[in-house]
């Protein structure tokens, strides 16, 4: 009778052993699983969803002054290149309506107030120093039907009513 003890190793064994041995000498760390996947670029290219129109500039400088990318499904427009006191207008584009989410990215110092008046009402407190930073719109500011949101900044606290 044989022992299952004493019995030679088969060759296919001791290969798969070697295999698993030497892996972390090749390039396994290169080797990629399905769930693993590099974070997702943000795209930083300008588009034009929505029309803007800076209070004293043409429809061409406004573009310019007042960029605009996506960050996901939140159309960010830059207002870190406008002055300390001043106005705009957003509409919607006719053929696509308005994005699900608006946000706006403001320079610490540059303003003191962002005010947005769309549906809703809302005012917006700047800080003075620090970098620059993002204010997402509440979902109640502007609905379906809003024909345009209207922007106010400026330096004091000269607030309207």
């Amino acid at each position: 009778m044989s022992n299952a003890f004493n019995r030679p190793i088969p060759y296919a064994l001791l290969g798969a052993c070697a295999l698993l041995a030497l892996a972390p000498l090749s390039n396994a760390r290169a080797w990629h699983l399905p769930w693993h996947h590099a974070p997702a670029r943000r795209s930083a290219e300008s588009v034009q969803a929505i029309g803007v129109q800076v209070d004293g500039s043409t429809a061409a400088g406004s573009a310019s002054s007042a960029p605009q990318s996506w960050d996901r499904n939140t159309l960010l427009v830059d207002l870190t290149r406008l002055g300390a006191e001043g106005a705009a207008t957003l509409t919607p584009r006719p053929d696509q309506g308005w994005p699900a989410r608006i946000a706006f990215r403001v320079r610490p110092g540059s303003m003191a107030i962002l005010e947005v008046q769309g549906a809703q009402r809302v005012l917006y407190t700047v800080p003075s120093a620090g970098p620059a930073f993002t204010v997402t719109l509440e979902p109640g500011v502007y609905v379906v039907k809003t024909p345009s949101l209207r922007l106010l900044w400026r330096a004091a606290d000269g607030l309207s009513h």
